[in-house]
């Protein structure tokens, strides 16, 4: 189903829906195929959902997708809400045989966490 066609709180209430048949982390992705836009939410079973500024397990499974799904290799850059992420997916004989991603990484807090 396009990503436009769900809504952040569409997608909040499907993984509390969906998350006693689901492993205990699992993702959801919004992804608009032709704006190559992802939205990636994050699951942890009792105890959050995040919706993540960037992806890269997300990204990959989009390179992968796209690519098996157009049966030729793709190169694309997706829009993440922290910035653009590039993936690309090689097809040989109809598997993926390469895949990488590209993207910038900044550190944007340092410290302990006391839990």
């Amino acid at each position: 189903m396009p990503a436009a066609s769900w809504s952040t709180e569409r997608a909040e209430r499907a993984a509390k829906a969906w998350a006693a048949e689901l492993p205990a982390a699992f993702g959801i992705l919004l992804l608009d195929e032709q704006e190559y836009t992802l939205q990636p939410l994050v699951c942890v079973q009792g105890v959050s959902l995040i919706w993540e500024r960037g992806c890269g397990s997300g990204t990959s499974a989009v390179g992968v997708y796209l690519a098996q799904k157009e049966g030729r290799n793709v190169a694309l850059s997706l829009k993440q809400p922290g910035g653009i992420m590039g993936v690309e997916a090689e097809v040989t004989d109809g598997k993926i045989t390469a895949l990488s991603m590209t993207g910038r990484v900044f550190i944007v807090a340092e410290g302990t966490a006391y839990i």
